[in-house]
């Protein structure tokens, strides 16, 4: 079709330039045709060459032939025939699809072939191959090119740990091209099939022994360690029927570092949980602490002894109002974190967007102590709906076994209206006395307060986080918890929020060479603001600035 189209241009007489054109816009016609044609006709055509398995980071698997732990690609020909795999490009940089090319080497029908991306740029078919670059840990995308300039397959971008292969679901006999799923895989096949079990989602996997079972990030749920203060941590279970031995375990936020902090002689039975601080106070006697804090959305690993990852956690989704734990094959976030034993909540509860954007919520809360401006415990209601709401019936409690602890008697609260509930201990409502009183108080460490309908159907819930003197925590006005330095019962939250409770400094007294003492604060790793007043005086925000 192409020869006959060119052989027709070229008969064009060059005497009438009206017939060229006529004959031109034909030509132009035919080949157009013919180009589509031959474009479909090559793709028909084309093997099915496909990259099924890859590692980007190999630090334990499969050695190359210069004896090193190499990154590696795994290629599939799974056509009928044998693909002759001269020139045929490896890159991982789109707009270079030839970085790489191979030599000529026959791959049979059914065949894999494993190539070291290793940098060394080694392209002698009698022995190991290795493209001149490696595979960026951070995901980058893999594409095979053919020689006639087509992708043949691409390779979608994934953050792999160390050991830890990215490869295809093996394709029933028949499947379309390109309809294969990319799956996470625990154990690398390179040059086998990929039979292991794949997961859609590092955090997916887990053993049937030991796993990282809950993770809190920044909590402010009044979980505090024995130092008295509030510090991310990660809950392990043993989900075995054996007691296991923890010593030389590693846990990590840095899957390249497996060792960062390890475990001392410690038992987990079985069935059993086990907290560890991520606090950076780095100890291994009587309560756990790491030498790392958590920042939500990375990977907190869980290593054997020997360096093989058993479990790994995507912390995305951590935030101060919420745990994220395992519950049922999935995880989710946990309004009511359960550090310590079973993640139980049910998944009406596994976060706060399964409540109504409108209705009666809880606004602020404060314990009682200097600074409260009631003087006693208190809730602050707020009705954000365009509706008046009769309260009657309504439960207030800090006990989700208890939901009406306390009941509501028959009361509205106004669109937009706020309303204090003081938890003094006793029960008491209008006429017989002036103002609503609950028979329970708040746990000035912290605990989640819960406000129930009439039909049991969960209204809100708040967690109070740890009440230092003088602060309350709450809602801002665009619905975020916070703290507050300055409490506002009965109106709106305005003053400025805070997030969390910064760590204690500690001060460091040094003598220099002239007998001088400094003192000086360790840098804090949270962006706290440290203060500090001479004479004895307790600072303020007035005082000076470190």
């Amino acid at each position: 079709m192409r020869d006959c189209a060119l052989g027709y241009g070229n008969r064009v007489p060059s005497s009438s330039r009206h017939i060229a054109a006529i004959a031109l816009s034909f030509l132009s016609c035919v080949l157009l045709s013919c180009a589509s044609y031959d474009e479909t006709t090559a793709r028909a055509r084309e093997p099915n060459l496909q990259i099924t398995e890859l590692v980007s980071e190999n630090t334990r698997g499969m050695v190359d032939d210069f004896h090193a732990h190499s990154d590696w690609i795994e290629l599939t020909n799974r056509s009928s025939r044998a693909v002759n795999l001269l020139d045929y490009g490896l890159s991982d940089d789109e707009n270079q699809p030839f970085k790489w090319t191979f030599p000529y080497l026959i791959l049979p029908p059914g065949e894999r072939i494993v190539v070291f991306a290793s940098n060394k740029d080694k392209r002698d078919p009698q022995e190991h191959l290795h493209t001149n670059f490696r595979i960026s840990a951070t995901g980058e995308p893999i594409m095979l090119t053919s020689p006639a300039q087509r992708l043949i397959d691409r390779v979608p971008p994934a953050t792999l740990p160390p050991n830890i292969s990215w490869g295809r679901l093996e394709e029933p006999e028949g499947a379309k091209r390109g309809r294969s799923q990319w799956r996470y895989y625990f154990k690398a096949s390179p040059g086998e099939p990929n039979v292991y079990q794949g997961w859609k989602r590092l955090d997916a996997f887990k053993t049937d022994s030991l796993t990282i079972n809950e993770i809190a990030v920044r909590p402010t749920d009044g979980f505090l360690d024995q130092d008295g203060e509030t510090s991310d941590w990660i809950e392990l279970r043993n989900g075995g029927s054996e007691a296991m031995r923890l010593i030389g375990y590693g846990l990590t936020d840095d899957l390249s570092e497996p060792f960062r902090w390890r475990f001392p002689d410690i038992t987990l039975e079985p069935g059993g949980h086990l907290v560890v601080f991520a606090s950076t106070k780095n100890r291994t006697k009587a309560e756990l602490h790491t030498n790392f804090r958590i920042r939500a959305g990375e990977l907190i690993g869980l290593f054997t002894p020997d360096g093989t990852l058993m479990d790994v956690v995507d912390t995305e989704g951590g935030d101060a109002h919420s745990s994220i734990g395992r519950y049922a094959e999935d995880w989710v976030q946990f309004g009511v974190p359960t550090p310590g034993r079973t993640n139980d909540a049910a998944p009406v509860q596994a976060s706060r967007g399964d409540l109504p954007d409108k209705g009666v919520t809880i606004h602020e809360v404060m314990a009682e102590s200097k600074g409260n401006p009631l003087d006693t415990d208190w809730v602050e209601l707020f009705n954000n709906s365009p509706e008046a709401v009769d309260l009657a019936g309504y439960g207030l409690s800090d006990d989700p076994e208890r939901p009406y602890r306390w009941k509501f008697p028959s009361f509205t609260i106004e669109p937009g209206g706020l309303e204090i509930i003081r938890l003094t201990g006793r029960n008491c409502a209008p006429p017989e006395c002036t103002r609503l009183e609950a028979a329970f108080r708040l746990q000035a460490h912290g605990e989640t307060l819960y406000l129930t309908h009439p039909n049991r159907m969960l209204a809100d819930r708040f967690q109070t986080g740890r009440h230092a003197a003088g602060i309350s925590s709450g809602r801002t006005v665009d619905g975020r918890r916070a703290f507050f330095s300055t409490p506002t019962p009965g109106a709106p939250n305005n003053s400025e929020p805070l997030h969390g409770y910064a760590e204690t400094p500690v001060l460091i007294v040094e003598v220099n060479d002239g007998g001088v003492k400094q003192v000086r604060i360790p840098r804090i790793s949270s962006d706290a603001i440290v203060y500090y007043a001479l004479g004895g005086d307790p600072p303020t925000r007035k005082a000076r600035r470190y």
